[in-house]
Protein backbone atom coordinates (compact mmCIF):
# COMPACT_ATOMS: atom_id res chain seq x y z
CA UNK A 1 0.00 0.00 0.00
CA UNK A 2 1.63 3.14 -1.09
CA UNK A 3 1.69 6.76 1.13
CA UNK A 4 -0.74 7.94 -0.72
CA UNK A 5 -3.48 5.37 -0.30
CA UNK A 6 -2.94 5.37 3.73
CA UNK A 7 -3.53 9.51 3.95
CA UNK A 8 -6.68 8.85 1.54
CA UNK A 9 -8.20 6.22 4.35
CA UNK A 10 -7.06 7.89 7.31
CA UNK A 11 -9.15 11.51 6.03
CA UNK A 12 -12.56 9.01 5.06
CA UNK A 13 -12.33 7.43 8.81
CA UNK A 14 -12.02 10.84 10.31
CA UNK A 15 -14.72 12.34 8.23
CA UNK A 16 -17.06 9.69 9.40
CA UNK A 17 -16.00 10.50 13.00
CA UNK A 18 -16.63 13.86 12.60
CA UNK A 19 -19.86 13.27 11.43
CA UNK A 20 -20.65 11.24 14.73
CA UNK A 21 -19.76 14.23 16.84
CA UNK A 22 -21.63 16.57 15.25
CA UNK A 23 -24.83 14.56 15.67
CA UNK A 24 -24.09 13.74 19.17
CA UNK A 25 -23.63 17.52 19.78
CA UNK A 26 -26.98 18.11 17.78
CA UNK A 27 -28.75 16.04 20.02
CA UNK A 28 -27.07 17.29 23.17
CA UNK A 29 -28.14 20.84 22.45
CA UNK A 30 -31.80 19.60 21.54
CA UNK A 31 -32.29 17.98 24.74
CA UNK A 32 -30.74 21.04 26.83
CA UNK A 33 -32.97 23.10 25.21
CA UNK A 34 -36.35 21.18 25.46
CA UNK A 35 -35.09 20.29 29.61
CA UNK A 36 -37.14 22.19 31.53
CA UNK A 37 -35.33 24.58 33.85
CA UNK A 38 -35.68 23.32 37.80
CA UNK A 39 -36.10 26.61 39.56
CA UNK A 40 -35.65 27.05 43.41
CA UNK A 41 -38.30 27.75 45.09
CA UNK A 42 -38.34 30.63 46.93
CA UNK A 43 -40.28 30.30 50.08
CA UNK A 44 -42.78 33.16 51.32
CA UNK A 45 -42.72 34.44 54.50
CA UNK A 46 -45.90 36.00 56.34
CA UNK A 47 -45.58 38.79 58.60
CA UNK A 48 -47.24 39.24 61.87
CA UNK A 49 -49.71 41.40 61.39
CA UNK A 50 -53.66 41.59 59.16
CA UNK A 51 -51.74 41.18 56.31
CA UNK A 52 -49.08 38.78 54.98
CA UNK A 53 -46.81 39.76 51.97
CA UNK A 54 -44.27 37.15 49.91
CA UNK A 55 -40.66 38.33 49.62
CA UNK A 56 -40.70 36.58 46.25
CA UNK A 57 -43.56 35.58 43.88
CA UNK A 58 -43.10 31.87 42.96
CA UNK A 59 -42.37 30.93 40.01
CA UNK A 60 -44.94 28.98 37.83
CA UNK A 61 -43.28 26.28 36.24
CA UNK A 62 -43.97 25.12 32.37
CA UNK A 63 -46.13 21.83 31.84
CA UNK A 64 -43.75 20.79 29.71
CA UNK A 65 -44.48 17.22 27.69
CA UNK A 66 -42.12 15.18 28.08
CA UNK A 67 -40.99 13.97 24.30
CA UNK A 68 -39.54 10.14 23.51
CA UNK A 69 -36.82 9.60 20.83
CA UNK A 70 -36.95 6.93 19.01
CA UNK A 71 -33.91 5.56 16.62
CA UNK A 72 -34.65 4.89 13.21
CA UNK A 73 -31.87 2.47 12.10
CA UNK A 74 -28.28 2.87 11.96
CA UNK A 75 -27.91 5.66 9.85
CA UNK A 76 -28.60 8.12 13.02
CA UNK A 77 -31.97 9.18 12.52
CA UNK A 78 -34.59 9.65 15.22
CA UNK A 79 -38.29 9.87 15.87
CA UNK A 80 -39.40 12.39 18.18
CA UNK A 81 -43.08 11.63 19.86
CA UNK A 82 -44.67 13.19 22.63
CA UNK A 83 -45.28 11.13 25.73
CA UNK A 84 -48.63 9.41 26.02
CA UNK A 85 -50.89 10.64 29.20
CA UNK A 86 -51.00 8.25 31.78
CA UNK A 87 -55.18 7.60 33.15
CA UNK A 88 -55.52 6.54 36.57
CA UNK A 89 -58.61 4.96 37.10
CA UNK A 90 -59.75 5.05 41.10
CA UNK A 91 -62.31 3.69 43.15
CA UNK A 92 -64.29 6.88 42.39
CA UNK A 93 -64.51 6.18 39.15
CA UNK A 94 -65.56 2.58 39.49
CA UNK A 95 -68.12 3.13 42.20
CA UNK A 96 -70.16 5.70 40.14
CA UNK A 97 -70.01 2.97 37.07
CA UNK A 98 -71.33 0.54 39.24
CA UNK A 99 -73.74 3.17 40.88
CA UNK A 100 -75.13 4.06 36.89
CA UNK A 101 -75.70 0.42 36.22
CA UNK A 102 -77.40 0.13 39.36
CA UNK A 103 -79.77 2.86 38.19
CA UNK A 104 -80.26 1.63 34.57
CA UNK A 105 -81.08 -2.12 35.84
CA UNK A 106 -83.34 -0.59 37.85
CA UNK A 107 -85.65 1.14 35.37
CA UNK A 108 -85.14 -1.41 33.00
CA UNK A 109 -86.74 -3.66 35.77
CA UNK A 110 -89.23 -1.42 36.48
CA UNK A 111 -90.33 -1.04 32.55
CA UNK A 112 -90.66 -4.43 31.51
CA UNK A 113 -93.85 -6.30 32.14
CA UNK A 114 -92.42 -9.42 33.12
CA UNK A 115 -91.23 -8.33 36.72
CA UNK A 116 -94.58 -6.74 37.12
CA UNK A 117 -97.00 -8.92 40.04
CA UNK A 118 -100.73 -9.89 38.42
CA UNK A 119 -102.03 -11.30 41.26
CA UNK A 120 -101.11 -12.97 44.88
CA UNK A 121 -101.53 -16.90 44.69
CA UNK A 122 -103.10 -17.80 47.98
CA UNK A 123 -103.54 -21.15 48.98
CA UNK A 124 -104.47 -22.78 52.44
CA UNK A 125 -107.53 -20.54 52.70
CA UNK A 126 -111.18 -21.94 52.74
CA UNK A 127 -113.81 -19.30 53.87
CA UNK A 128 -111.73 -16.13 52.91
CA UNK A 129 -111.51 -15.37 49.28
CA UNK A 130 -108.51 -15.28 47.23
CA UNK A 131 -110.29 -12.09 45.18
CA UNK A 132 -111.08 -10.18 48.80
CA UNK A 133 -107.40 -10.56 49.69
CA UNK A 134 -106.26 -9.29 46.66
CA UNK A 135 -108.31 -6.04 46.39
CA UNK A 136 -107.20 -5.62 50.06
CA UNK A 137 -103.23 -6.20 49.06
CA UNK A 138 -103.84 -3.94 45.81
CA UNK A 139 -100.52 -5.39 44.52
CA UNK A 140 -101.51 -5.73 41.10
CA UNK A 141 -98.96 -4.59 38.26
CA UNK A 142 -96.41 -3.27 40.55
CA UNK A 143 -92.99 -4.32 40.22
CA UNK A 144 -91.94 -7.45 41.99
CA UNK A 145 -88.64 -6.15 43.67
CA UNK A 146 -90.81 -3.03 45.21
CA UNK A 147 -92.86 -4.98 47.21
CA UNK A 148 -92.93 -4.92 51.18
CA UNK A 149 -93.15 -8.79 52.49
CA UNK A 150 -93.24 -7.42 56.24
CA UNK A 151 -96.50 -4.91 55.17
CA UNK A 152 -98.34 -7.06 53.53
CA UNK A 153 -98.05 -9.54 55.90
CA UNK A 154 -99.23 -7.41 58.44
CA UNK A 155 -102.37 -5.76 56.19
CA UNK A 156 -103.04 -9.34 56.11
CA UNK A 157 -103.41 -9.93 59.70
CA UNK A 158 -105.02 -6.49 60.03
CA UNK A 159 -107.98 -7.16 58.39
CA UNK A 160 -108.19 -10.85 58.67
CA UNK A 161 -107.97 -11.64 62.66
CA UNK A 162 -109.33 -15.57 61.72
CA UNK A 163 -106.13 -15.95 60.36
CA UNK A 164 -104.10 -17.58 62.49
CA UNK A 165 -100.39 -18.21 60.37
CA UNK A 166 -100.22 -16.05 57.25
CA UNK A 167 -96.46 -16.78 55.54
CA UNK A 168 -95.51 -14.68 52.49
CA UNK A 169 -92.54 -15.21 49.98
CA UNK A 170 -92.01 -14.31 46.38
CA UNK A 171 -90.81 -16.17 43.30
CA UNK A 172 -89.24 -14.75 40.44
CA UNK A 173 -89.68 -13.27 37.78
CA UNK A 174 -93.78 -12.46 38.53
CA UNK A 175 -95.44 -14.25 41.56
CA UNK A 176 -96.28 -13.54 45.06
CA UNK A 177 -97.04 -16.06 47.55
CA UNK A 178 -99.47 -16.37 50.23
CA UNK A 179 -100.10 -19.64 52.51
CA UNK A 180 -102.19 -18.88 55.22
CA UNK A 181 -104.21 -21.33 58.05
CA UNK A 182 -107.26 -20.33 59.57
CA UNK A 183 -108.93 -20.29 62.66
CA UNK A 184 -111.73 -22.91 63.90
CA UNK A 185 -114.36 -21.58 65.53
CA UNK A 186 -116.03 -23.12 68.33
CA UNK A 187 -118.54 -20.58 69.79
CA UNK A 188 -120.79 -18.36 67.52
CA UNK A 189 -121.49 -14.64 69.45
CA UNK A 190 -124.77 -14.21 67.61
CA UNK A 191 -126.27 -10.12 67.88
CA UNK A 192 -129.15 -8.52 65.94
CA UNK A 193 -127.26 -7.18 63.45
CA UNK A 194 -123.98 -9.43 63.67
CA UNK A 195 -122.59 -12.87 64.47
CA UNK A 196 -118.88 -13.04 65.81
CA UNK A 197 -117.09 -16.45 65.75
CA UNK A 198 -114.36 -17.26 68.70
CA UNK A 199 -111.88 -20.02 68.32
CA UNK A 200 -110.68 -22.31 71.29
CA UNK A 201 -108.38 -19.62 71.73
CA UNK A 202 -110.69 -17.07 72.59
CA UNK A 203 -109.70 -14.93 69.39
CA UNK A 204 -112.89 -13.42 67.89
CA UNK A 205 -113.22 -12.56 64.05
CA UNK A 206 -116.07 -11.71 61.60
CA UNK A 207 -118.61 -15.10 60.40
CA UNK A 208 -117.73 -16.20 56.92
CA UNK A 209 -120.23 -18.64 55.63
CA UNK A 210 -122.74 -20.80 57.23
CA UNK A 211 -121.34 -22.74 59.67
CA UNK A 212 -122.55 -23.26 63.01
CA UNK A 213 -119.97 -23.89 66.15
CA UNK A 214 -120.53 -26.01 68.71
CA UNK A 215 -121.46 -23.52 71.31
CA UNK A 216 -124.11 -20.27 70.69
CA UNK A 217 -124.29 -17.57 72.43
CA UNK A 218 -127.02 -15.01 72.35
CA UNK A 219 -126.28 -11.40 73.67
CA UNK A 220 -127.42 -7.70 72.96
CA UNK A 221 -123.75 -6.54 73.54
CA UNK A 222 -120.39 -7.06 71.77
CA UNK A 223 -118.18 -9.94 73.74
CA UNK A 224 -115.71 -9.20 76.67
CA UNK A 225 -112.64 -8.86 75.09
CA UNK A 226 -108.97 -8.27 76.04
CA UNK A 227 -106.70 -6.40 73.16
CA UNK A 228 -103.61 -8.83 72.67
CA UNK A 229 -100.68 -7.15 70.63
CA UNK A 230 -99.53 -8.94 68.42
CA UNK A 231 -96.77 -6.11 67.30
CA UNK A 232 -95.12 -3.47 69.95
CA UNK A 233 -97.10 -0.52 69.90
CA UNK A 234 -98.55 2.16 72.34
CA UNK A 235 -101.74 2.48 70.98
CA UNK A 236 -104.50 0.59 73.21
CA UNK A 237 -107.44 1.50 70.72
CA UNK A 238 -110.45 -1.17 70.66
CA UNK A 239 -110.87 -2.19 67.08
CA UNK A 240 -114.01 -4.51 65.87
CA UNK A 241 -112.70 -7.16 62.92
CA UNK A 242 -115.62 -5.60 60.89
CA UNK A 243 -114.31 -2.36 61.31
CA UNK A 244 -111.03 -3.08 60.76
CA UNK A 245 -111.99 -4.32 57.02
CA UNK A 246 -114.15 -1.49 56.07
CA UNK A 247 -111.19 1.25 56.77
CA UNK A 248 -109.74 3.10 54.16
CA UNK A 249 -106.20 3.00 55.27
CA UNK A 250 -104.65 0.00 57.58
CA UNK A 251 -102.92 0.22 60.43
CA UNK A 252 -99.59 -1.21 60.97
CA UNK A 253 -100.76 -1.65 64.41
CA UNK A 254 -101.55 -4.91 64.38
CA UNK A 255 -104.45 -6.34 67.12
CA UNK A 256 -106.77 -9.56 67.95
CA UNK A 257 -109.44 -9.77 70.17
CA UNK A 258 -109.62 -12.16 72.55
CA UNK A 259 -112.40 -13.32 74.92
CA UNK A 260 -111.96 -13.33 78.54
CA UNK A 261 -110.60 -16.92 78.90
CA UNK A 262 -112.40 -17.96 82.41
CA UNK A 263 -115.65 -16.90 80.45
CA UNK A 264 -114.70 -18.90 77.23
CA UNK A 265 -114.32 -22.09 79.70
CA UNK A 266 -117.51 -21.54 81.23
CA UNK A 267 -119.29 -21.27 78.49
CA UNK A 268 -118.23 -24.76 77.52
CA UNK A 269 -118.93 -26.13 80.71
CA UNK A 270 -122.29 -25.15 80.79
CA UNK A 271 -123.24 -25.91 77.25
CA UNK A 272 -122.39 -29.67 78.60
CA UNK A 273 -125.03 -29.79 81.35
CA UNK A 274 -127.63 -28.46 78.97
CA UNK A 275 -129.82 -30.42 76.67
CA UNK A 276 -129.39 -30.47 72.77
CA UNK A 277 -130.18 -27.19 71.17
CA UNK A 278 -130.21 -24.95 73.83
CA UNK A 279 -128.93 -21.61 73.28
CA UNK A 280 -127.14 -19.30 75.96
CA UNK A 281 -127.23 -16.13 76.45
CA UNK A 282 -124.62 -13.51 78.18
CA UNK A 283 -125.37 -10.20 79.80
CA UNK A 284 -122.74 -7.87 81.32
CA UNK A 285 -125.06 -7.31 84.24
CA UNK A 286 -125.52 -11.61 85.16
CA UNK A 287 -123.33 -12.93 83.37
CA UNK A 288 -124.15 -16.43 81.80
CA UNK A 289 -126.90 -18.61 81.32
CA UNK A 290 -129.59 -20.01 79.24
CA UNK A 291 -132.95 -19.77 77.89
CA UNK A 292 -135.20 -21.64 79.74
CA UNK A 293 -137.62 -24.51 77.61
CA UNK A 294 -140.49 -22.87 80.27
CA UNK A 295 -139.65 -19.37 78.76
CA UNK A 296 -137.65 -17.82 81.51
CA UNK A 297 -133.95 -17.27 80.90
CA UNK A 298 -131.42 -18.26 83.51
CA UNK A 299 -128.51 -16.97 84.89
CA UNK A 300 -125.34 -18.45 86.91
CA UNK A 301 -123.00 -15.50 86.65
CA UNK A 302 -119.29 -15.80 85.63
CA UNK A 303 -117.73 -18.30 88.17
CA UNK A 304 -118.94 -22.06 87.29
CA UNK A 305 -116.72 -24.00 89.43
CA UNK A 306 -119.43 -24.55 91.47
CA UNK A 307 -121.85 -25.25 88.10
CA UNK A 308 -122.90 -28.68 89.85
CA UNK A 309 -124.66 -27.09 93.19
CA UNK A 310 -125.93 -24.56 90.86
CA UNK A 311 -127.77 -26.83 88.71
CA UNK A 312 -129.32 -28.92 91.70
CA UNK A 313 -130.29 -25.77 93.33
CA UNK A 314 -131.94 -24.57 90.12
CA UNK A 315 -133.64 -27.81 89.48
CA UNK A 316 -135.17 -27.33 93.25
CA UNK A 317 -136.55 -23.71 91.96
CA UNK A 318 -138.31 -25.36 88.92
CA UNK A 319 -139.68 -27.94 91.24
CA UNK A 320 -141.05 -25.07 93.34
CA UNK A 321 -142.37 -22.86 90.33
CA UNK A 322 -144.25 -25.41 88.81
CA UNK A 323 -145.83 -26.63 91.91
CA UNK A 324 -147.05 -22.97 92.69
CA UNK A 325 -147.69 -22.25 88.99
CA UNK A 326 -145.49 -19.18 89.16
CA UNK A 327 -144.00 -18.68 85.22
CA UNK A 328 -140.83 -15.93 85.92
CA UNK A 329 -139.27 -13.60 83.41
CA UNK A 330 -135.99 -14.79 84.75
CA UNK A 331 -134.40 -16.57 87.63
CA UNK A 332 -130.95 -16.45 88.52
CA UNK A 333 -128.75 -18.66 90.57
CA UNK A 334 -125.42 -16.27 90.42
CA UNK A 335 -125.15 -16.77 94.12
CA UNK A 336 -125.41 -20.21 95.26
CA UNK A 337 -126.84 -18.97 98.98
CA UNK A 338 -129.19 -15.98 97.56
CA UNK A 339 -130.92 -17.44 94.73
CA UNK A 340 -134.16 -15.38 93.28
CA UNK A 341 -136.60 -14.98 90.48
CA UNK A 342 -138.61 -12.13 88.81
CA UNK A 343 -141.40 -11.79 87.24
CA UNK A 344 -140.91 -9.21 84.45
CA UNK A 345 -138.49 -9.95 81.60
CA UNK A 346 -135.95 -7.47 81.12
CA UNK A 347 -134.11 -7.92 77.85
Amino acid sequence: MTTRDAAQTLTRAEKIRLQRVAIDRKRDKEFTENKPRMQAETPSVILRGNVGTPVAQRLQQPNVRRKYSVPMGKSGAELVVPGIPEIKTGWRLLSGLIFATMIFMLFSFSANSNFRIKQAAVSGNNRISAVDMNLILDVANKPIFMLDLYDIKNTLATAYPELSTIEVSIAMPDQLLISVVERNPVVAWQMESQTLWIDSEGVVFQSRGDLVPQVVIQSHSLPPVLAEKLEQTDSTAQLLPSQLVQKNHLSNDIYIHVLDQPLLEAAKTLKEHLSEGSALVYTAEHGLGWQAEQGWKTFVGFDLSNIDAKMSMYDSIVEYLSTQEITPGMVSIEYIHAPYYRMERNE
